[in-house]
């Protein structure tokens, strides 16, 4: 387990790490790069995606409501997470941090944080499966967890939201 603030007396987490920063670059050298991209220029035209209908049910654990309300919930859409409400199904929001798969999400008790876990990335010697959290509000990358390896298989907030447990395919829990 490790706090939001911290790495944790393991070391393991280090505080906005990422590989791929979500800005716009050749199509080649960003991961999954076909799924969701930014606004797209066409002439003097500014084209952005607007609504995504669907959801990547590959993997128990992979949807949750907001504890403070019940309209508000998130999924995931491959390696996207995707935050939503249901009185406005056009007002979404894509986070894109992941570079594989989502394969576990869990929101706060308080509704504050957002954390979710990826297979291993064929990307990286190691398969490595960063868990990101996300702070629910401003959308942001507020932390990510690192060491597990071959594929998150789940993340859970504590009942007070100061600490966050996650547990792999490598068999260890962090």
């Amino acid at each position: 387990a490790t706090s939001r603030s911290s790495a944790g007396p393991s070391g393991r987490g280090t505080p906005f790490t990422s590989d791929y920063d979500g800005k716009e670059g050749k199509e080649d050298d960003r991961p999954n790069s076909g799924l969701v991209s930014g606004p797209t220029k066409i002439g003097d035209d500014i084209m952005e995606l607007e609504h995504a209908m669907g959801y990547t049910g590959h993997f128990l654990n992979t949807i949750a409501t907001h504890p403070s309300n019940p309209t508000l919930y998130a999924r995931t859409l491959g390696s996207v997470l995707v935050i939503s409400d249901l009185d406005n199904p056009h007002e979404s929001h894509y986070l894109k941090g992941h570079d594989m798969e989502i394969t576990c999400i869990d929101i706060s008790p308080s509704g504050d944080l957002i954390a979710s876990g990826q297979v291993g990335s064929t990307h990286y010697k190691g398969y490595h499966a960063p868990i990101i959290v996300w702070d629910f509000q401003t959308k942001e990358k507020v932390f990510v967890l690192e060491g597990v390896t071959g594929g998150a298989l789940g993340a859970r907030f504590s009942p007070d939201g100061a600490f966050l447990a996650a547990w792999g395919r490598d068999g260890l829990l962090y």
